[in-house]
């Protein structure tokens, strides 16, 4: 299995809003908003090419500026161009090319990249997979969740004819539900960002270890890595206390992080950020406020 991170959108977000609880005294120190309080964003995505030569993409960021008003053009200063489908074609993939993609849940800036300006699919012949729970969630127009799913994208979705809704199993709340999408790639659900929201765990073995192709990614061999979208947005919130206001179930996400991030300065997984602006992913350590950066994955160092 080959992993390849693209960054399929640049944005920016209210730093309040990035960071919830916590003071903006104290995440300024990390990221320094400008003078609207705003922070810059990416939308990372993963490119995956299986062993059948199968490609795949792991999220699609927020999609084409031409889809978005002035004022939300204002309001998320979303750049110009389509970076997902540049970087797609710099490797000479087209969109057709795709055939299947793995969205952990559907906000704007996740399931944008997958409906055109025209309400069609972007990858119209990629089987598109989601929580089943969070597209019923996404589906219920509640007015509770305000205007955090785009009804026009999960619409098209939904009647496109690709879509897969994923049924996790039940399972107690030590070992979360968690649904093979590829082999070595599965679904996990999580909760916290928003009820159903998951992160995709890609797994190899010692025979067949993760290849990533992309320079001066962390040291050694890569048996496990794990895409946490917006449950670690960027590595500034490793902390536990550290999540975006965004977050629905806050004290989920807080539980997820408790449980998962030791396993995983244990297991030595490689740990891929939603959003964060300068990095992919790092590997952990266990410091003294808990897990922290061992080896951090630039975004530069392509």
């Amino acid at each position: 299995m080959l992993l390849e991170p693209i960054i399929a959108s640049h944005f920016r977000s209210d730093g309040g809003n990035m960071f919830g609880p916590v003071p903006r005294g104290i995440w300024q120190r990390h990221i320094g908003p400008d003078e609207n309080n705003t922070i810059p964003q990416v939308a990372h995505a993963v490119l995956v090419t299986m062993p059948d030569g199968s490609r795949g993409l792991i999220e699609v960021g927020c999609g084409s500026p031409e889809k978005y008003s002035p004022k939300q053009l204002r309001f998320t200063q979303l750049g110009e161009g389509w970076p997902l489908i540049d970087a797609l074609a710099e490797r000479g993939i087209s969109t057709g090319d795709i055939d299947f993609v793995i969205l952990t849940h559907l906000h704007w800036d996740h399931i944008g990249g997958a409906i055109l300006p025209d309400g069609s699919l972007t990858f119209p012949n990629a089987i598109h997979y989601v929580d089943l729970d969070e597209m019923v969630l996404a589906e219920s127009g509640s007015p509770l969740l305000g205007s955090a799913y785009p009804p026009e994208d999960v619409a098209a979705l939904a009647a496109s004819g690709k879509l897969r809704r994923l049924l996790h199993r039940s399972l107690p709340k030590s070992a979360p539900p968690i649904t093979e999408i590829r082999p070595g790639i599965r679904l996990l659900r999580t909760g916290g960002h928003t009820e159903f929201h998951g992160v995709v765990l890609f797994e190899g073995t010692d025979e067949h270890p993760i290849e990533i192709a992309y320079p001066h990614a962390p040291p050694g061999t890569i048996r496990r890595v794990l895409f946490a979208a917006d449950m670690v947005p960027t590595r500034f919130h490793l902390r536990l206390l550290f999540h975006t206001g965004y977050d629905t179930y806050p004290m989920d996400t807080r539980r997820w992080k408790q449980h998962w991030l030791p396993l995983m300065t244990r297991d030595d997984t490689l740990l891929m950020f939603g959003h964060d602006a300068t990095a992919f992913g790092a590997r952990l350590k266990e410091g003294v406020r808990g897990p922290e950066v061992r080896d951090l994955w630039e975004v530069g160092d392509g």
